[in-house]
């Protein structure tokens, strides 16, 4: 193993750790958990076991056979999913301010009167 090898093994392992830490202490669901938890481990898996990648890469007909150009396009996608569930879940929040502050605000008025 190499050094890039172990600086990711740590960080994969940190994030793990992080992920179970939030289980326990119940913020975060068994869906999230599960889906972290499985993400940060094969993130282990890779780093320990890299030519499970090459192999995959291959077996999906990547031309260069290489695991790194598979994590790369894989990675992109999943990038730009995360960005619009957490636009999404913003623009969600937004609203639902929106509505609170509007809310408190047409109680106060009718208190004052």
């Amino acid at each position: 193993m190499n050094i890039i090898q172990y600086l990711l093994l740590l960080i994969f392992v940190f994030a793990l750790w992080r992920v179970i830490a939030k289980k326990r202490k119940g913020d975060i669901s068994t869906k999230e958990w599960l889906w972290w938890s499985l993400f940060w481990f094969t993130g282990i898996i890779a780093t320990l076991l890299p030519k499970t990648t090459d192999i995959l890469a291959e077996k999906l007909g990547l031309a260069s056979g290489r695991g790194v150009d598979l994590v790369v396009y894989i990675s992109i996608p999943v990038l730009f999913y995360v960005c619009f569930r957490l636009l999404s879940k913003i623009d969600h929040l937004e609203q639902n301010l929106t509505k609170l502050v509007r809310s408190i605000a047409l109680s106060e008025k009718k208190e004052d009167k």
